[in-house]
């Protein structure tokens, strides 16, 4: 990347009660930056006795704003507040997650690029001790400057608010869908409107797995997971059809899943247990196999 313009860039966490063993981590990672021209903002949702955290910070400026509202809400604040503080970039962070170094400096290269509106990097899982459990994840399936658009993540999800950026101005608050899975639903509303966006491999995020994170990611399932699979597959492919339509297809075969009689229902299982393969990504736990 050869392009050079000065970018306001401000990364972008929450913080709320059972990341407390996990924040100074989150912490050290923001200091180790090797480009500090950014700003922090953080989203307390409860969090207690941040004060003692926030003394660990080393870059020049940190913003704290509370809110208590759902994770969908508090996500939506923490976008408002970054376009109000006029962020040309916003870089999301899981605030139980850290990063490499140059996720900064390399996020800010790739934007000088101006057809750029998303960047997703390359997640490593962890466990709880950030260690080790597999490298480079989604590399595995996805290559290094890969163009994203609305299709490539139409049936399961890579892009999280853990490891991706976006051009501040291509997301409307308005116009932001608060349900549950968020970052999906997010990404798909901005891909279907023509936002240009490109995975690399060159920056990671660290992503523990631990009792506190919601929505994990391993090589194994259960059939509450499938259950839960199913269902948040409906409600967004829902969401979506009533936004943009040609869904239905899709909801009319989840919906029939749910349907279907213990005997059949098991036999769908079975092909979920028997399909699922190494580096799935989130939501890719239940699918059309036929």
């Amino acid at each position: 990347m050869n392009y050079r313009k000065q970018q306001n860039v401000i990364l972008l966490t929450t913080v709320y009660p059972g990341i407390e063993n996990y924040f100074d981590d989150f912490i050290s990672s923001v200091n180790a930056q090797d480009n500090t021209n950014f700003q922090l903002l953080i989203i307390n949702d409860n969090f207690k006795n941040l004060e003692s955290h926030l003394a660990k910070i080393n870059i020049d400026k940190t913003h704290v704003f509370s809110s208590k509202q759902s994770p969908e809400m508090n996500r939506i604040y923490g976008i408002k507040k970054c376009k109000e503080l006029y962020a040309d970039i916003i870089i999301f962070a899981d605030s139980d997650d850290t990063f490499s170094t140059n996720r900064i400096s390399e996020t800010i290269n790739y934007f000088n690029d101006p057809k750029l509106d998303i960047l997703i990097n390359d997640i490593c899982i962890c466990d709880s001790d950030i260690n080790m459990i597999k490298d480079s994840y989604i590399s595995e399936r996805i290559e290094n400057e890969a163009i994203i658009n609305k299709n490539s993540i139409r049936h399961y999800n890579f892009c999280g608010l853990s490891n991706s950026a976006i051009r501040s101005n291509i997301c409307k608050i308005e116009e932001i869908i608060p349900i549950s899975p968020f970052d999906w639903t997010f990404y798909t509303n901005l891909l279907f409107k023509g936002a240009h966006a490109r995975f690399t491999s060159n920056i990671k995020t660290y992503y523990r797995q631990h009792s506190q994170n919601f929505v994990g990611i391993s090589d194994s399932i259960d059939d509450d997971k499938i259950m839960k699979a199913l269902d948040t597959k409906i409600n967004h492919y829902k969401k979506l059809d009533n936004i943009f339509g040609g869904f239905d297809n899709l909801i009319e075969f989840y919906e029939s899943v749910l349907l279907m009689n213990e005997a059949e229902q098991n036999l769908y299982k079975q092909k979920c247990y028997q399909r699922y393969k190494e580096n799935s990504f989130w939501w890719e736990e239940v699918m059309d196999w036929s």
